[in-house]
């Protein structure tokens, strides 16, 4: 097609975002696709995170290195790479624009994942976001100094031990079992003997867990965190934080690690996009995946909104 804007590179298929679907798109596209020039992957990081795990890297179960790899075998003589942050989408020109440049192509697919809600203003500078690999070493760390402070022959501050987490979704209920079991297991193997014992406690705004799930799994869930020890309160906003905690309900909780772990939302540049969204971002796709206006355009992921005839909206 004619463009009226000067393209830098492009290619018939570009495909933003190396995550699941698109890593899976690039390794069953047709062999005529299949080969640079046709194919490009733009993505803004050389390294693909397998987040799902990220609760484990926290506690030590798992190192870093295991859920992290790099994204250039992808493209071993399949297609080029780009490492560019896409800024934004011209539909009609058809062309992206990039940190690389501007990109031309015939069909694009994009797949740049979700991020995560950021905290609310009252909140922000007190409570760390857990969302990524480099969240997950930080919070590593955080459990690290607090163990060790607490464990010391100094007196600690109270609350040094409390772990309040932030979100009753799966990323939290993970992150709140993981840190239960790791207290525990230090506490049982460990020759020093903390100041207080340590103490979970996992808000939920909402009136169950994983509320988009079955009840079942909420019923699970709130069965195995107490299991573990972990206190769980629904119904429950967190209002305000603090260096010393957090203040819910007319309460306040001594907590020296303090995590928000409240939600996703779809990334800034399907955000932009025009079309109907969700309130996370999501925007509106048709049964083939494709924007309803532009069918070049596919979406995929954590991005897209597909509404099914008889189910309703469907999860990416």
């Amino acid at each position: 097609m004619a463009r009226s804007v000067r393209v830098d590179r492009g290619a018939r298929v570009v495909v933003v975002g190396a995550g699941f679907a698109g890593a899976s798109l690039l390794r069953h596209l047709p062999p005529p696709l299949r080969k640079p020039g046709e194919t490009l992957l733009v993505d803004r990081r050389d390294e693909w995170e397998f987040v799902p795990l990220a609760h484990e890297v926290a506690v030590g179960r798992v190192h870093p290195d295991s859920v992290r790899s790099p994204v250039a075998p992808l493209c071993r003589d399949t297609c080029d790479f780009l490492k560019a942050e896409v800024t934004g989408v011209d539909l009609d020109e058809r062309v992206l624009h990039t940190s690389g440049g501007i990109v031309g192509y015939e069909y694009l697919v994009l797949n740049p994942g979700s991020v995560a809600t950021p905290p609310p203003a009252p909140l922000r500078d007190h409570l760390q976001t857990f969302w990524s690999v480099d969240d997950a070493l930080a919070l590593r760390e955080a459990l690290a100094r607090a163990w060790n402070l607490a464990a010391s022959p100094r007196p600690a501050p109270p609350g040094i031990l409390t772990v309040a987490v932030v979100g009753g979704g799966a990323t939290g209920v993970e992150l709140a079992a993981e840190v239960a079991a790791l207290f525990d297991y230090l506490q049982k193997r460990s020759h020093r003997r903390p100041h207080e014992g340590p103490r979970i406690v996992l808000f939920e705004a909402a009136d169950r867990l994983m509320g988009w799930l079955d009840p079942y799994f909420d019923r699970v869930a709130q069965q195995t965190l107490a299991n573990l020890g972990v206190e769980v309160h629904l119904n429950t906003e967190v209002d305000e934080a603090g260096g010393s905690g957090v203040r819910f309900g007319g309460g306040f909780l001594p907590a020296a690690t303090r995590v928000w772990a409240a939600g996703v939302a779809a990334a800034p540049l399907i955000r932009d996009l025009p079309g109907e969204h969700d309130p996370s971002g999501r925007i509106a796709v048709d049964e083939h995946l494709t924007l309803p206006d532009h069918p070049e355009v596919y979406v995929l992921g954590d991005a897209g909104l597909y509404t099914h005839p008889k189910l309703g909206p469907l999860p990416p």
